[in-house]
């Protein structure tokens, strides 16, 4: 389209001073702004101009003059996106909303479906036309998108077109890659696909490949590489197919999902964060190559380990800087095995989840899981068909007491642990995960006692009027002394759940409960609650609570809106690992790990993190 400076008229032609005012009237538009009555008024004296003198000219200045009209209309499109909000925010900010975008929520495509029977959007953990889809809405975006190399680093291999990789890698520029390889990936060309991978080996920072057949392709020095995944990769330790057996000093981090084999040791020293899921590793062979990991801060295992460790002596693999070990295993004898012979800090943090146990069998089960652990262990979760316990060993700092159907029926305490231990816990969760059964809370009472040291809580409950009622009072018969004496942060969530919920005629509805009179009457018996936090779901419909009234009793209340997907975490600290992949810390997420296969039968809810 051509410019306002390449159409020139003859100097006595009936247009050109109607054209000289059209030109200060677009040059005006690009340039000025709050004026918008004169803006408005030299655009009518344009328009009657033209219209008048329209009928007497020929069709080649008509043609000019909408020349003239398209561009100046261009420039008040331009001058209209200028003005938008969003585009008054600074590049640096808006490359920064880009990113969150691009890396952190899904994307809907515009590239063919890979298949007539599915959807025309991406299905990958990670979406690789985000943003192109954001460089597309409007000039200044895309002057953004293009001018940010960072946006551009995610190189998946799927179904894409070849040129949307070329044109990521090279937008990208020098900043460092993520690799994406997938099974319905048709780069299978090794002339194409081996020399793209060594020639970007200096820059490529993560890997994820869920491709069997594209295990021989990870054979190149990667010399900053950090984070690892790999799906669905079967091949036996010895063949040359095994991923990365050659130089990869900076890897730290690494998830396997459906796979055979260990890793080579060579590339396991620096490790500092493993999660094994869904795998069938001899656990000799397992135990052989953790001692190559002596780095190891962050274990996960959720059925990655088959019988088998008679190779492997006793108490010979010490692991001293390991943190937090998760465990989910489908019954005991590997996980006794495994803390047969093992050995790590008194710090480590242990969650186990026991599977395919028989009501007859939970208590011995804790107790040889138990017996086979060090004595100094901090904590330590129990789950077993529906009825999930907790183990406290040693001095331990945080318990979950989760109410299910099953652990009221067989009237059976949620906590099986040594009195001794329980003295020493601080944290406190109560979880009802079963809502089609109001559940009696007596037998969770009654260990209340036993946990003098708590100093936090958090209840997620139907009976929720009920714990605070039993909080609110010292007139005990064993005791005239309140449960939970040293209780000084309290956490209440709530969701439409418990709407949903059977309620027994007469007894307050969980949202009724006064949260006000429970403050009060703490600070009454002499021990007060400090923090108080009242959180909702996004599905809560009913009443909100004033804090006005709870504030004269506590130091600090607040209310809060929850995200769905927030997961209650395990009282650990942060770990060394900065992936992007939220199954990097699946020790923070152990409840989707214990409540994964039950999600359709329990009511579950999650909660976000404790203070």
């Amino acid at each position: 389209m051509p410019s306002l400076h390449l159409i020139e008229l003859p100097p006595h032609h009936p247009l050109a001073c109607k054209t000289d005012t059209y030109a200060a009237w677009a040059t005006g538009m690009a340039n000025t702004y709050g004026k918008d009555a004169d803006i408005l008024r030299l655009a009518k004296q344009l328009l009657d101009a033209a219209q008048e003198t329209v009928d007497a000219v020929s069709s080649d200045t008509i043609l000019a003059v909408e020349e003239l009209l398209l561009s100046t209309l261009l420039v008040v499109r331009r001058t209209r996106n200028a003005s938008q909000w969003i585009n008054r925010v600074p590049v640096e900010i808006l490359a920064e909303i880009f990113q969150y975008l691009v890396f952190q929520h899904p994307f809907l495509t515009h590239f063919p479906p890979t298949s007539r029977h599915s959807p025309p959007v991406c299905q990958h953990n990670r979406h690789d036309g985000a943003v192109v889809s954001l460089s597309h809405v409007c000039h200044s975006w895309r002057t953004v998108a293009l001018s940010t190399p960072r946006l551009w680093r995610m190189a998946v291999l799927c179904c894409r077109p070849r040129s949307l990789l070329e044109t990521c890698i090279e937008r990208s520029r020098h900043v460092q890659l993520t690799f994406e390889l997938y099974s319905d990936t048709h780069f299978h060309d090794r002339n194409f696909l081996s020399p793209l991978l060594e020639s970007h080996s200096g820059r490529i920072r993560e890997i994820y490949c869920d491709c069997e057949s594209m295990g021989h392709y990870l054979q190149f020095p990667a010399p900053i590489l950090t984070d690892l995944t790999l799906m669905n990769l079967h091949v036996q330790d010895q063949l040359p197919g095994q991923p990365f057996r050659e130089y990869v000093p900076q890897l730290r981090n690494l998830y396997m999902d459906n796979v055979s084999f260990c890793p080579s040791p060579a590339i396991s020293t620096n490790f500092t964060s493993v999660h094994i899921s869904n795998s069938r590793i001899n656990l000799g062979l397992f135990l052989s190559w953790l001692t190559s990991c002596s780095r190891l801060e962050h274990l996960s295992l959720h059925r990655a380990l088959l019988r088998g460790a008679k190779s492997v002596k006793r108490r010979d693999v010490h692991l001293p800087y390991l943190h937090t070990l998760s465990c989910v295993s489908a019954g005991t004898f590997v996980l006794r095995s495994l803390f047969e012979h093992l050995s790590f800090s008194p710090a480590t943090s242990i969650q186990l989840a026991l599977r395919e146990t028989y009501n007859r069998t939970v208590e011995e089960s804790a107790v040889r899981v138990w017996a086979s652990m060090e004595s100094t262990v901090r904590a330590a979760l129990l789950g077993h068909n529906g009825r999930h316990g907790f183990i406290a060993a040693g001095e331990s700092v945080g318990v979950s007491i989760r109410e299910t159907a099953n652990t009221y029926r067989d009237q059976q305490f949620s906590v099986m642990s040594h009195p001794l231990a329980r003295a020493h816990i601080q944290e406190l969760w109560i979880v009802e995960d079963w809502f089609n059964q109001p559940a009696p809370i007596c037998n969770l009472l009654q260990i209340f006692r036993a946990m003098p040291a708590v100093v936090s809580l958090t209840v997620y409950s139907q009976s929720l009027s009920a714990y605070l009622d039993a909080l609110s009072r010292n007139d005990w018969s064993d005791s005239p002394i309140p449960l939970l004496p040293a209780l000084t942060t309290v956490r209440i969530l709530f969701s439409q759940a418990y709407a949903q919920a059977p309620h027994i005629p007469g007894e307050e509805k969980p949202h009724d409960a006064n949260i006000s009179a429970f403050a009060a009457a703490r600070a009454s018996l002499g021990c007060p609650i400090s923090h108080l936090s009242i959180g909702y779901y996004p599905d809560y419909d009913g009443p909100a609570h004033d804090v006005a009234p709870i504030l004269q009793h506590v130091d600090y209340a607040r209310l809060e809106i929850l995200c769905k997907s927030q997961v209650m975490e395990m009282p650990v600290e942060c770990c060394s690992s900065t992936s992007y992949y939220s199954s990097w810390q699946p020790w923070r997420t152990v409840w989707d790990h214990v409540f994964n296969e039950c999600k359709n039968r329990y009511c579950y809810w999650t909660s976000s993190p404790f203070w």
